[in-house]
Order: C-alpha cells, then sequence, then structure tokens
C-alpha cells in the first residue's frame, strides 16, 4: 500500500490529522517515528510547495539533496540528523525534534556531516570494521575505538569518519524515545551496569532518568 491514513500516522509527524485522509507512506529506513517522507517534508514542514505534485516536480528537476545525494522520490524517508538542501532556497536543513517530541527542520550551522550513533559492530571481508549506524547506514572504521552508544561525524562528500563523541559525563544529548522526547540535556552520570542501561540527565528545567538507548549525543 502506498499510503496509509493521517489518523495512524506517526506522532512524531508534525501533520494535520483531519483533512485529506490518506498521506505519503514513506519507504523503510528507520523505524516510521524517525523519519517522514520528503513530500511531506517539503510541503508540510518547510512550506517550500502547497501540493504534493509540486514536491514531485522539484524532486523531479533535482533540486533536493539529502546528505548530499540527490533524492527524486517523495517517498524517500527523510530521518533525524539527515542534512536536507534545497537547490531554490540555498539553505540546510538538518532534522531534529521539537521539545514536543515532533520532528522538525532547523537550518543547519554545520552542514559537512552528519551525527549518527553507532547501533552495533561487524566484521567485513578484509577483516574491516563495519559500524552500523541510526540511519541503517553503515561505515568502515580504520581502527577498532568505537563503542555503541558513540556517536560518530560522517562526512557528507566521501561517507569517511571525521571524529566521534563518547556518552561522558556532560556531554550534550537530544532524548529521541519515552516520556522526555525532544529534551536537550547534558549527561550527570551513567549506570550502564543495570538491565537496561540507565542515565541521569539534567537541563534548565531540572534532572531526569532515561534508558541510555533513548539518548543520542549531539554537538
Amino acid at each position: 500500500m502506498t499510503h496509509l491514513k493521517r489518523l495512524v500516522a506517526p506522532k512524531t509527524w508534525p501533520i494535520k490529522r483531519k483533512g485529506i485522509v490518506f498521506i505519503t507512506r514513506q519507504y523503510p529506513r528507520v523505524k516510521t517515528e524517525f523519519a517522514i517522507p520528503l513530500s511531506i517534508a517539503l510541503r508540510d514542514m518547510l512550506k517550500v510547495v502547497d501540493t504534493e505534485s509540486e514536491a514531485k516536480k522539484i524532486l523531479r528537476e533535482r533540486k533536493v539533496k539529502v546528505n548530499g545525494r540527490v533524492r527524486m522520490d517523495k517517498k524517500f524517508p527523510l530521518a533525524l540528523f539527515d542534512v536536507l538542501d534545497i537547490h531554490d532556497i540555498g539553505k540546510k536543513y538538518h532534522v531534529s525534534f521539537t521539545k514536543l517530541g515532533r520532528l522538525t527542520l532547523e537550518e543547519a550551522k554545520k552542514a559537512d556531516h552528519r551525527l549518527l550513533r553507532v547501533e552495533g559492530k561487524t566484521k567485513v571481508a578484509g577483516g574491516k570494521l563495519q559500524l552500523n549506524l541510526f540511519d541503517g547506514t553503515n561505515v568502515i572504521a580504520a581502527k577498532d575505538e568505537y563503542k555503541v552508544g558513540d556517536a560518530v561525524k560522517v562526512s557528507l562528500s566521501d561517507n569517511k569518519i571525521l571524529g566521534k563523541i563518547t556518552p561522558d559525563k556532560g556531554a550534550k544529548v537530544l532524548v529521541i524515545k519515552g516520556s522526555h522526547r525532544g529534551a536537550v540535556a547534558e549527561i550527570k552520570s551513567l549506570n550502564l551496569e543495570k538491565s537496561p542501561k540507565e542515565v541521569t540527565l539534567r537541563n534548565e528545567e531540572g534532572e531526569f532518568m532515561t534508558r541510555f538507548n533513548y539518548i543520542h549525543l549531539i554537538e
């Protein structure tokens, strides 16, 4: 099925729940709560077009890039932490969450790389180490110096690792799941011996706890 009903669309999608019954269903890439189809991002989030037909037109004209690559399919999923580049606007955006836990597009200050959490590690041909990342992509690491939960900076131009951030005390994070989704905070302490792993965070609103896999390091 190419569409889904608005009423059952992920709650993270910033769309009106009433109106036309059906809305575009995205291709599989990451969980639907972390991504939104390109046509909806262009129409409902950035409002650079008024209709899906107009969205399809600028996509066909190769005016839209995601993470440095031209994307022409309206159903391509624009995922959390992706970088969106629209030629006619001359601006780049990255995908984040609002304080209410809705997907949003913010003007990108650093648009040459993405910051992605390491979800797993795999040995591949030649004895090389492959990092399995948050958005479903993979990257080859030169050294085995990364842990699950670290965030790696991945270049948009050549998909190379530029650096990493580790989940240490004082590190800045975005909560991506749970009742605190959308909160930006810093790590106060980690309890990685407990199952599930937990982390204590703090921001201007106070301290709170959440699961370790509910956070994503940010810059």
